[in-house]
């Protein structure tokens, strides 16, 4: 990369060089100029453009690139609530519902705990708090349902049977 008038360009659109070897003053007599390190450009043989230091380009450091952070978190975060949005319905069914809501919601509370936990290590950790704190809020509330109705179903069925058996 080179830099030309403020932007940065490649070498086949540079352009005419910076300077020209006749605009480079001429050593002063005695003074001697070290020769590049071996594998180094030598930027004194032709005209060309030189790339500028790292310390002289603005907003560039020296510092190592940090990884990229992961997604994991709001991922968690998303599968929770939409899973305890989906048991919700379910627990407001009597019998067979409250079967299927009670393991949706324990898992959806799992993932939403996940998120709520991991959440600082993510890209975006509100997200992250926002959907897990929300499905672990209406996982909660469908666990709470789906057991209460199913223990009054299995209250009433058992009542029931027993009614009709005696006398």
């Amino acid at each position: 990369m080179y830099f030309r008038e403020g932007a940065v360009v490649c070498a086949d659109h540079a352009g005419a060089p910076v300077f020209t070897p006749a605009a480079v003053p001429p050593p002063v007599v005695g003074q001697v100029e070290p020769p590049p390190a071996p594998g180094a450009p030598d930027w004194r043989a032709g005209a060309r453009l030189e790339p500028l230091p790292m310390a002289l380009r603005p907003g560039w450091t020296d510092e190592p690139l940090q990884p990229r952070q992961s997604g994991t978190p709001e991922a968690l975060g998303i599968a929770g609530l939409i899973a305890s949005l989906l048991a919700a319905p379910f627990s407001l069914c009597c019998g067979v519902g409250a079967v299927v809501a009670l393991p949706v919601a324990l898992i959806s509370g799992g993932l939403s705990l996940a998120a709520l936990l991991t959440a600082k290590r993510g890209r975006n950790p509100s997200t992250a708090r926002w959907c897990g704190g929300f499905g672990l809020g209406i996982s909660a509330v469908t666990l709470a349902v789906a057991g209460c109705l199913l223990v009054w179903t299995v209250g009433a069925l058992g009542s029931s049977i027993f009614s009709v058996t005696t006398p």
